[in-house]
C-alpha cells in the first residue's frame, strides 16, 4: 500500500513537471530576455582588472541607463551568480551613477546622450553594452543586432582594451564582427 502511495505521488509529481515544462517552452521569448541572457554569459568571457571590482565584492553591478523593455529583462538575471559574483541591477538615471556600475546597458531611448554616456565611462573599467545599428562603431564594447532574425552581437575591441576588459577568443569568435 505504501509503494502504490508513493509510485501515484511520484507519477503525479512527474505529470506535474511534464505540465510546468511543455507550458515553460510554449511561451514566447522577448528578444529582449535573449539579450538578458547574453549579458549573464557575457561575464563569462570578459575579465575585469583586478581593482575594478572592491576588495571582498562578491557582486557585479549591471546597470541600465534609459527606459524600454530591457529594465525588466534584466530583472531576470537579477540575484544570479557567475564566477562567484551575484549579478545586482540597477537602474541608472543620473551619468554620476555610472561609476559604481560593472555593466552598463545603453538603452535606446538614449540615443541623443550616447556620446555623453561614452565619454563619461571612457576609460573606466565598464563593459559598455547596447543595440542601437552602428553604436559599436560609436564606442560601445558590445552591441546586439538582428541577423537572419537572430539575436547576434559584434564586438568593439578596442573600446574594449580601452575600459581594461579582457575579451576572451571564445567570445569574440561568436561575434558577427570584431572592430579593431
Amino acid at each position: 500500500m505504501l509503494r502504490t502511495f508513493i509510485r501515484l505521488i511520484l507519477s503525479f509529481l512527474l505529470f506535474v513537471t511534464f505540465i510546468g515544462v511543455e507550458y515553460a517552452c510554449a511561451q514566447p521569448v522577448s528578444r529582449y530576455e535573449v539579450q538578458a541572457a547574453f549579458i549573464h554569459k557575457f561575464i563569462k568571457f570578459i575579465e575585469w582588472p583586478e581593482d575594478a571590482l572592491p576588495t571582498g565584492s562578491n557582486v557585479i553591478v549591471v546597470g541600465i541607463i534609459g527606459k524600454g523593455p530591457m529594465v525588466n529583462a534584466l530583472n531576470n538575471i537579477k540575484g544570479k551568480e557567475v564566477k562567484g559574483l551575484k549579478i545586482v541591477v540597477r537602474k541608472v538615471s543620473e551619468l554620476h551613477e555610472l561609476e559604481h556600475c560593472n555593466i552598463l546597458f545603453i538603452s535606446p531611448s538614449e540615443e541623443k546622450r550616447n556620446t555623453e554616456i561614452l565619454n563619461t565611462v571612457k576609460g573606466s573599467n565598464i563593459l559598455t553594452i547596447g543595440q542601437r545599428k552602428g553604436f559599436a562603431r560609436k564606442g560601445v564594447i558590445i552591441n546586439f543586432v538582428v541577423v537572419d532574425n537572430k539575436i547576434r552581437f559584434e564586438i568593439n575591441l578596442n573600446a574594449g582594451e580601452g575600459a581594461g576588459l579582457r575579451i576572451s577568443s571564445k567570445l569574440l569568435s561568436l561575434a558577427t564582427e570584431v572592430m579593431r
